[in-house]
């Protein structure tokens, strides 16, 4: 189960953890200490929609669980 947000809150880290749900973020609205946090405290992260191979490659060296592209980067 994935909670799909435009608004990640550091907030709801227990609740998610508790309850097993991954977060799945606009990419645009998080930060990668958030990104981190989230990882830290055992909860999956997938960002989305990231067409920019950059980014991607960024969010890869940071361990995001999914990325959602639009695009063939391999």
């Amino acid at each position: 189960l994935q909670h799909v947000t435009n608004n990640p809150d550091q907030g709801m880290k227990n609740y998610y953890k508790n309850e097993k749900i991954a977060l799945d973020a606009n990419y645009t609205k998080i930060t990668s200490s958030e990104i981190q946090a989230f990882k830290n405290a055992g909860i999956p992260v997938n960002l989305w929609t990231v067409d920019d191979q950059g980014k991607v490659w960024d969010y890869i060296k940071m361990k995001a669980d999914y990325i959602t592209t639009n695009k063939r980067f391999w």
